[in-house]
């Protein structure tokens, strides 16, 4: 044993010092432990890579009634969401509806939108005015523990310039409209636009029965509203729906409760991400302000070990923390295997029968790391068993010139 070695040695010296040998540094040093390679990434349009989005928002001040309980319960039964109105002074003065709210409405999903501190006309305020009137409701969403990003405008006065600049210098994100003419054009970031053409003055589609006033330019039910999610998701776009006193007829507004569970079924039916109007302004802000970088990570033996990814967008973390869905490709032989994902104190299980996979992040610059789970496959040890058998080849090959000198 002792003599193999002595002869490693002097081979080893023999190839270092014989003349006319010329070794570089990069010759010398062992191969690295890691290559990384980047992947080709995408961040899809919108969550989970769905085709289109749709928010169901509910303008009626009483959420914890009998009544919208069971219309609560109605969109839960059918795995969906909606956002509900919050006219902040009358909100403050009602312990028991903010009991709901905190206690059953918040936890399972649904989410709020500030529709002033007082139920008033904007459009009649001074530019100051309103802008005390926005920050006093924002300031309210925010002692209860909600997240003040989306708003709707009390009667859909919202028209004025002065009272949309106020309502973004308020904080808010957006400002939603409750106009009737908006049915020509409801659709918000069609095909390749990436933004609202005005943060504060998205369109929704009044859903309205025929019997409450005869509105034809209202949508009365689910068959009219069909053409228009459907056109939702030829646009790819996002789109509004706004009700009034669901089930409450002769109620301002009222839309029947049958055609509303109907709208329901429908939504589900479809390839639209249905989510709160904040979640979805979140995701629209921070896909557009982001970066990512995906890379593979192979080690020594050729072995893809790991996936890193990073996400970042500039944005405040602790309120844009909406996931964005990242498409990009993963080694063949992951396909069908089950992957782990690490990452912001989380681990996530995976897996794809496919090779581009589908994964959401939060864009909190934060790495996260996708492996394989499970050990190496015996046909995958035996190919890089020959691959360490290749390289030791090549480097006898490159030092037998050396040693015939």
């Amino acid at each position: 044993m002792m003599l193999r070695s002595l002869k490693i040695i002097f081979i080893f010296y023999t190839i270092l010092l014989a003349p006319g040998c010329k070794l570089s540094d990069r010759d010398l040093l062992a191969p690295p432990s890691e290559v990384r390679s980047q992947i080709q990434v995408e961040i899809a349009k919108w969550y989970d890579n769905h085709t289109g989005a749709v928010s169901v928002t509910y303008d009626h001040g009483a959420p914890h009634t009998p009544h919208n309980i069971n219309i609560e319960n109605l969109v839960l039964q059918h795995g969906l969401t909606m956002d509900f109105e919050l006219v902040t002074s009358e909100v403050m003065k009602d312990s028991v509806l903010i009991s709901h709210i905190k206690n059953f409405m918040l936890p399972r999903g649904f989410g709020f939108f500030g529709h002033g501190h007082e139920h008033v006309n904007h459009d009649a305020l001074s530019y100051d005015q309103s802008l005390a009137s926005f920050s006093k409701c924002y300031e309210s969403m925010t002692a209860m523990g909600l997240k003040p990003a989306a708003y709707a405008y009390p009667g859909g006065w919202g028209y004025h310039l002065s009272t949309r600049s106020a309502l973004k210098d308020a904080g808010f994100l957006c400002g939603r409209r409750f106009e009737q003419l908006d049915i020509s054009d409801p659709y918000i970031t069609p095909d390749s636009i990436d933004a609202p053409r005005d943060w504060y003055a998205l369109p929704s589609l009044v859903m309205q029965s025929i019997k409450y006033d005869g509105c034809v330019i209202c949508i009365n039910n689910t068959e009219e509203l069909l053409v228009y999610l459907r056109e939702t998701l030829n646009k790819t776009a996002w789109i509004i729906l706004t009700y009034h006193d669901i089930g409450l007829e002769n109620e301002y507004g009222f839309y029947e409760a049958e055609d509303f569970e109907k709208d329901l079924k429908a939504i589900k039916s479809l390839d639209l991400w249905c989510d709160n109007i904040s979640d979805i302004v979140l995701y629209i802000r921070e896909r557009n302000n982001a970066s990512v970088s995906v890379e593979l990570i192979t080690d020594a033996s050729g072995y893809s070990s790991e996936i890193r990814i990073r996400l970042s967008d500039g944005l405040q973390n602790d309120f844009y923390n909406q996931p964005l869905t990242l498409l990009f490709d993963i080694p063949e032989n992951w396909i069908n295997r089950d992957l782990v994902l690490e990452g912001s104190n989380s681990l996530v299980s995976l897996r794809s029968d496919t090779e581009q996979i589908k994964i959401s992040v939060l864009p909190d610059e934060g790495v996260y790391v996708l492996k394989a789970g499970g050990r190496r496959s015996e046909v995958g040890s035996k190919k890089s068993e020959s691959q360490d058998r290749h390289k030791f080849r090549k480097l006898a090959q490159m030092a037998g010139p050396c040693l015939r000198h």
